[in-house]
């Protein structure tokens, strides 16, 4: 049998990274090699990342990583805010690949869409990570609901789902 992802004791880098990009991005297409994804997620991080010339794409993406990593172990300490945190991008990401970006309220698609949180983090924010607490809305909507109200626009169906997925 083959070791996928034990080499020597460690995790192997590689499959970690790869692990990594799966968990943070929602890749264009499946089965798609290392490099397209390393392209890709380059991409989307590029403005985030203090570029190190001397380094390859793969290096200075490596390095963007491990302070992510070191900033979810320093939460108190983080440089980073809840909406740039990891743990909060891997959440959303899924929540949009659950629900599909199309805004709850209005239905339009075309546009730039929030996750919203039905509960406002300002008020329960036990249920800020909470993916059952977690609806898409576009940016309109979200502005316009605010954290004033606590409304769900999700149907019977996609509660449904999300508990099924997710209980």
């Amino acid at each position: 049998m083959k070791k996928r992802y034990k080499k020597k004791g460690k995790i192997n880098n590689k499959v970690m990274f790869n692990m990594m990009i799966d968990r943070l991005y929602t890749l264009p297409k499946k089965n798609i090699k290392l490099e397209e994804k390393i392209d890709f997620v380059f991409e989307k991080v590029k403005d985030k990342l203090i570029l190190d010339e001397t380094l390859s794409k793969t290096e200075n993406l490596k390095k963007y990583f491990e302070k992510l990593k070191q900033d979810i172990y320093n939460s108190e300490t983080s440089s980073l805010s809840f909406y740039e945190k990891p743990v909060w991008i891997a959440l959303k990401n899924k929540v949009l690949f659950m629900y599909k970006p199309i805004c709850m309220s209005c239905g339009i698609d075309d546009v730039e869409m929030h996750v919203d949180h039905i509960f406002p983090r300002s008020t329960h924010k036990y249920l800020e990570l909470n993916i059952h607490n977690l609806q898409v809305l576009c940016r309109k909507c979200n502005m316009t609901k605010s954290n004033r109200n606590t409304i769900d626009y999700r149907t019977k169906e996609q509660k449904e789902l999300c508990q099924k997925k997710y209980t």
